[in-house]
């Protein structure tokens, strides 16, 4: 019988070590006996696990709403961000306004641009034979995409960015990084608003009126597009490249027919999810997996447990690149699914492409063992891969 030092069932803590390095483990438990655990740390909550229970409760936003924020246990100072924690109809009518800069078929004309800049990145290290996938690839590629493409920030902002919006490290210091980033984004968005109009999503950003929402809370959905264009879609690649890593037989597949690539992404997205936890607030008495709630509880949908439901997914923690399509939650479901996802799957589907066409054999650092953070978010916190530079080199010069 697996045993850990607290019983997650009863006992959950989002916060202790031990969740973020045995994650598989843990959820594996919670499915075997306990569709909702209960938390007792702070103000209490539940965590719901099962994939129907997940999915119902984000379907259902006026039994559990968004408006008390996605964190359960809010570190003092954190902003609140919308569309994220607001409901409808703000929710929906700042979505209406947003939407159209990023549905899939807005984005498609970013492809180029997209794979020139993975390419660049590339560039920075290929001769070394080595990379830091999560810091050199991972995560700037996705939020240059969002900032420097669709929102048109300055490119020189992007570290600034990266380091502020990051939800790698101590968790006490996140809210002071936030608001340092919330600085930087207000003073873009005043100076976009002195400009002449360009007629993308900051302008649609900024003519956007509604009753209740605030020059802040403008600031505040920059911040949080900027927010999911770091740090929500870089654990598919540090995920996915991990494995890839381990499994050569599957990395020789998606290199010899990238058209596997998007069937692959799946799964990676199913298991590498960035946004395992969302938080709820519940606004009347409700039953969930025969746990009874009230008004006023807080809870968390556990979206990283839901997509390992044994009830769903044969095998939940094998990860195959060939599984037929299944449903997954690694974008959310309701008013709440992640608004950048046709954006984020064009940058994944491209990263890796060019990714696998440039360094199309490597392998984990010696000695490498992966370490997690997880909290709304989980991250792999680095990823040292090696690779034959000679053979890189040889490959690209071959015609």
């Amino acid at each position: 019988m697996t045993t850990f030092k607290r019983d997650y069932r009863a006992d959950y803590d989002l916060t202790d070590p031990e969740l973020s390095a045995r994650w598989d483990e843990i959820v594996a438990d919670l499915h075997a006996g306990c569709p909702v655990a209960r938390s007792i740390t702070g103000e209490g909550y539940w965590v719901v696990n099962g994939y129907d229970e997940v999915a119902r409760c984000a379907k259902d936003w006026r039994t559990f709403s968004s408006v008390d924020g996605f964190m359960v246990n809010r570190p003092e100072g954190m902003p609140y961000f919308a569309p994220a924690e607001v409901d409808p109809p703000l929710q929906r009518a700042l979505r209406a306004a947003l939407e159209p800069f990023l549905r899939p078929k807005a984005v498609a004309g970013l492809e180029p641009q997209v794979r020139a800049y993975a390419n660049q990145l590339i560039d920075t290290f290929i001769t070394n034979g080595e990379v830091e996938v999560v810091s050199q690839f991972a995560n700037p590629l996705p939020q240059y995409v969002f900032s420097a493409v669709v929102a048109g920030m300055d490119p020189a902002e992007m570290p600034y960015l990266l380091n502020a919006f990051s939800f790698v490290g101590p968790e006490a210091e996140r809210a002071a990084n936030f608001q340092r980033g919330m600085v930087r984004i207000e003073a873009y968005l005043r100076r976009r608003s002195d400009e002449s109009p360009r007629g993308d999503i900051v302008d649609a950003l900024l003519n956007f009126e509604h009753a209740g929402y605030s020059w802040m809370d403008k600031v505040g959905t920059l911040c949080q597009l900027t927010i999911g264009g770091i740090g929500t879609t870089g654990y598919a690649f540090s995920g996915g490249l991990y494995h890839l890593a381990l499994n050569p037989d599957d990395r020789r597949k998606l290199v010899a027919d990238p058209a596997r690539i998007p069937q692959a992404l799946d799964e990676f997205l199913r298991l590498f999810l960035g946004v395992v936890n969302m938080a709820r607030r519940v606004t009347t008495e409700v039953d969930v997996g025969g746990v009874s709630m009230a008004n006023g509880d807080r809870v968390l949908l556990s979206y990283g447990a839901a997509c390992r439901d044994p009830g769903v997914y044969q095998n939940p923690n094998e990860l195959n690149i060939e599984r037929a399509a299944v449903p997954h939650l690694a974008f959310g479901a309701g008013v709440h699914r992640c608004i950048g996802e046709g954006l984020a799957r064009l940058v994944l589907r491209a990263g890796y492409e060019t990714f696998l066409a440039r360094i199309p054999e490597f392998e984990v650092a010696k000695g490498f063992v992966p370490e997690y953070e997880t909290g709304s978010t989980r991250h792999m916190t680095r990823l040292p891969l090696k690779f034959d530079r000679r053979a890189v080199e040889s490959r690209a010069q071959t015609p």
